[in-house]
């Protein structure tokens, strides 16, 4: 830690100990939660949803090219 930030987003149902603030390298992002995962992702995917709203344009790009979570 003492090289790199740390940003942090908080995520339901989990924690970080406030220790973990306390250091100069972390940052805490304060931002609406979103009921959203990477499971969920996947899955959409899989199901042929459209996904472009919830990942950035190089990587659903990648995603397609490569045929990645298709059924």
């Amino acid at each position: 830690l003492d090289n790199y930030q740390l940003i942090v987003y908080p995520r339901m149902p989990f924690k970080a100990s406030s220790d973990i603030y306390q250091l100069p390298t972390v940052k805490l992002v304060e931002a609406p939660y979103l009921e959203i995962s990477s499971t969920f992702i996947r899955s959409s995917l899989a199901k042929a949803w459209d996904m472009r709203f919830f990942l950035p344009e190089g990587v659903a790009v990648y995603i397609r090219n490569e045929k990645l979570y298709v059924l």
